[in-house]
């Protein structure tokens, strides 16, 4: 027993006989593929029956060989879109010393067209050729998403191969090529107010599709939460699912995709736009005063702004917006109706108009306030510096003057001439000088000599 192509190499003999108790009966199994056999592997399998009951089988596979003198060469998978005409590439090369003719044989499959471009050709000894299969489905008629074995053949007068290609067959999730579909593309918010809509996911086909789940993409995750889970969805029926958007103030209206996939693989993609209407007067600014500093190439302004909440709730975390601008405070919380000063500082050019913003924890931002950076005025010319530093010369050339009068009339006071000393003079002085001391120096050398005699006398 066995597939067709098996009986046509594989036989036995004999096909029917008798066994006495205890004697034996040999059957010879003979498998002889011709040249047109497709080298590949075979199953098939032995019985014996007796009086219509099956008494014994036996399975058995057989792998036919040959000389091989061309080759087949592919990718390893391949993806086909359904409602999509898609091709799968592979080369035939002959390897043989003999020019050959080839044909491409195609295996059926249901719900498939398949057809070989080229479907017959000749290749020369090292010659080679790619033959593409073209495929083509329709949503009604094609069989159901999952991994298939494309399985063709590949012949030439001498030798014939199977190939297989691996192939996945998924849905195109492109609208009108999917049982499944969106209703909804359109969403309209207000930036910084949560926003909710219903979606709905529609079936078109006559099964069920089991756990059915609608994602967001193209949008920060941040921006919206999808509030239903997976859903069957009945024939011809419909789920809705909730979608919940949150878009911080002063982010731009985007467009994204929402995509519903099945758990048999089925899916759509649908295009989706989401208009984000930024809200009007809640924070208002306007400029008190603006002061300049330093010069032009390093210009400091400093604009003294006032914030007024003028929403129904407390927007908190209000500072300068934009890189390089700073505040002080550095942020502020405002209570509904409330205004609070602020001090925003950031350099600017002069000449140059710099729009000036505030925003929010939220990111709600005011419309902007320019603010024009004025150039460094010029000092107009006064001669009071000059004078003060014409007073300050004069007073040390004074000074100086003064001190050198001083220092010569000490320079210049000297003794009188008559006080000037010759040497004869100098001398006379000195005898003098001299005798006085002896005169002075006598009564004592008398005295001392009276205290002498005395002393004997006592004696």
């Amino acid at each position: 027993e066995g597939a067709d192509d098996v009986k046509d190499f594989v036989s036995i003999s004999p096909t029917r006989f008798e066994v006495a108790k205890g004697d034996k009966q040999y059957v010879t199994v003979s498998i002889a593929p011709d040249a047109g056999v497709v080298l590949d592997r075979y199953h098939f399998s032995l019985g014996l029956t007796y009086l219509g009951f099956t008494v014994f089988q036996k399975p058995f596979c057989v792998d036919v060989f040959g000389v091989e003198n061309f080759t087949i060469e592919s990718g390893d998978d391949f993806v086909v879109r359904r409602c999509r005409v898609e091709t799968i590439l592979f080369t035939v090369k002959n390897t043989g010393t003999l020019e050959d003719d080839y044909q491409i044989e195609l295996e059926d499959v249901p719900g498939m067209l398949v057809q070989a471009v080229p479907a017959t050709f000749s290749l020369g000894p090292g010659g080679s050729r790619d033959v593409e299969l073209v495929l083509s489905t329709s949503l009604n008629t094609a069989p159901d998403l999952g991994d298939y074995d494309l399985k063709i053949i590949v012949r030439s007068p001498r030798l014939a191969k199977r190939v297989t290609f691996p192939v996945t067959f998924v849905s195109s999730e492109l609208p009108g090529e999917s049982f499944l579909s969106i209703t909804e593309h359109y969403f309209e918010v207000n930036a910084g107010v949560p926003a909710q809509f219903s979606v709905h996911v529609q079936n078109s086909g006559e099964e069920a599709l089991r756990a059915v789940e609608l994602f967001v993409e193209g949008l920060a995750d941040n921006w919206f939460v999808v509030e239903a889970g997976a859903q069957d969805v009945g024939a011809e029926g419909e789920s809705v699912f909730n979608v919940l958007f949150f878009v911080p103030a002063g982010e731009a209206s985007r467009d994204f995709q929402l995509r519903a996939t099945a758990l048999n693989g089925e899916s759509v993609r649908v295009n989706a736009s989401l208009e984000v209407v930024q809200p009007a007067g809640v924070l208002d600014l306007s400029v008190s005063g603006v002061e300049f500093y330093g010069p032009a190439e390093d210009r400091q302004v400093v604009v003294s702004v006032v914030v007024t909440n003028n929403g129904p709730s407390i927007v908190s975390g209000v500072k300068a917006a934009g890189e390089g601008f700073s505040s002080q405070p550095s942020q502020v919380s405002l209570n509904p109706g409330e205004s609070k000063s602020m001090i925003v500082s950031f350099k600017g050019e002069p000449g140059t108009r710099v729009p000036v913003q505030v925003t929010s924890s939220t990111g709600m931002l005011t419309d902007p306030v320019e603010v024009e950076v004025a150039a460094p005025e010029s000092q107009p010319f006064t001669w009071l510096p000059l004078a003060i530093v014409a007073l300050i010369v004069l007073l040390a050339a004074y000074a100086w003057y003064t001190n050198k009068g001083i220092q010569e009339e000490k320079n210049e006071i000297q003794p009188p001439e008559h006080f000037a000393e010759d040497d004869s003079v100098s001398e006379a002085r000195l005898e003098e000088f001299e005798e006085e001391v002896e005169d002075k120096a006598e009564p004592k050398k008398k005295f001392r000599k009276k205290r002498k005699k005395g002393k004997k006398k006592g004696a």
